[in-house]
């Protein structure tokens, strides 16, 4: 299935959730945003659509990371965020002097690293198992352990933690169905696909 069905699947969860759950309707949009990324990220593996997307928006990618540390230092200034400015300060040049200097081809592992890394610094557990989940992703066969249960769990367990820190209702739910969505309708029971996922991996190769 291309990265546009899975996409549009995965902002209907979303929204879906966000109107059955009755949430103001500014949550339900990010529900809608969370839910496309969520529906997007199994395909972070090797020559899946969203690994080649940033690998090839790399110069979009490192402008979204700069904007980013402009964004911290602003809400900094501003009293929203509570690190201190040995804390605020190596993130910020973190995130605009790494990017531009990784190769391309390893990009999506390396910015997987360096969110983990970020996570690490600020001991949020959310953004370190995001990276690590990013990382070893990027370096895995397509279609393998991200579509599988095991992936599924992997990213169960940082929908909790992402949801926890966010305080977003019902987030976690929407990640986790909108990741599952992704699985469906890569099976093999889904026209037109013919090769399947190995789901139950690393416990049985069979396709479903």
């Amino acid at each position: 299935m291309n990265g546009t069905t899975h996409a549009v699947v995965g902002g209907t969860v979303g929204v879906s959730i966000g109107i059955a759950s009755n949430v103001p309707t500014e949550t339900t949009f990010f529900l809608a945003s969370a839910g496309i990324v969520a529906a997007l990220m199994p395909d972070i593996d090797t020559q899946g659509i969203l690994a080649n997307k940033l690998a090839a928006g790399k110069k979009l990618m490192c402008s979204v990371c700069t904007l980013a540390a402009i964004c911290l230092g602003i809400m900094w200034f501003l009293g929203e965020l509570s690190w201190n400015a040995y804390m605020l300060i190596p993130i910020v040049i973190g995130l605009i002097a790494v990017p531009p200097v990784i190769p391309k081809k390893y990009f999506v592992s390396g910015a997987g690293s360096l969110l983990a890394g970020i996570g690490i610094y600020t001991q949020l557990n959310a953004i370190i198992y995001l990276g690590v989940f990013i990382l070893i992703g990027s370096l895995l066969p397509h279609r393998s352990y991200t579509h599988s249960i095991l992936g599924l769990a992997f990213w169960g367990i940082i929908s909790v933690y992402l949801e926890l820190w966010l305080a977003v209702e019902q987030l976690m739910v929407t990640l986790v169905i909108a990741y599952a969505s992704h699985l469906l309708l890569d099976s093999k029971y889904i026209p037109p696909n013919r090769r399947g996922i190995k789901l139950f991996l690393p416990f049985s190769n069979k396709n479903f």
